[in-house]
């Protein structure tokens, strides 16, 4: 959520306007946690129970696939007084696209658990299609729904997909060493 207000709010102030793409952003981003715990079988997300492990992955996988929807429904409450028809289109593609292309980085993901050969490349291809590709998502929301210019987008998308690709290099790393807290 704050990525799209960074996104958003790059030339101009107040975040009223956009916040049911804050919400939708969030929807989806847990649409992806829940599915990702059922996929690695994931006791826990957070100290508690997974949704998979406390309900069984059948609802794990509705439950996922529901918050997704969500996402897009609330994302259309966007305002159309601040925010024009064709900027809120473009949101709604941006969210098509994590869902298509993060389901590719979560199949890759899953490939590389039979996998002992993972490249440094075919790593960071996956965590760019999932997490890089969601905070890229978050900030070009807000960006695309305030009409930034073409050069502002890729400039912003990029800082995004990089925050991202950070953010889950660090996280990975602390599952490695042991160290979940960090995450």
């Amino acid at each position: 959520a704050l990525l799209v207000r960074l996104g958003w709010e790059f030339d101009r102030s107040g975040f009223h306007d956009i916040l049911p793409a804050m919400v939708a952003i969030e929807l989806l981003h847990f649409s992806t946690l829940v599915i990702d715990d059922w996929l690695d079988d994931s006791p826990l997300r957070g100290g508690e129970p997974s949704v998979a492990n406390r309900f069984g992955p059948k609802a794990a996988v509705v439950s996922g696939e529901i918050l997704s929807a969500v996402a897009t429904r609330v994302l259309l409450n966007v305002s159309t007084d601040k925010v024009s028809d064709s900027a809120l289109l473009r949101s709604v593609r941006l969210l098509e696209r994590v869902r298509e292309d993060g389901y590719v980085g979560q199949w890759l993901d899953l490939s590389f658990e039979e996998r002992d050969d993972v490249t440094e490349v075919e790593y960071f291809r996956m965590i760019e299609l999932t997490t890089g590709l969601l905070a890229e998502t978050a900030v070009l929301l807000g960006a695309t729904l305030r009409g930034a210019r073409r050069e502002d987008l890729e400039a912003l998308g990029q800082f995004g997909r990089s925050f991202g690709i950070a953010l889950q290099v660090r996280n990975d790393v602390s599952e490695l060493v042991g160290e979940p807290e960090l995450i």
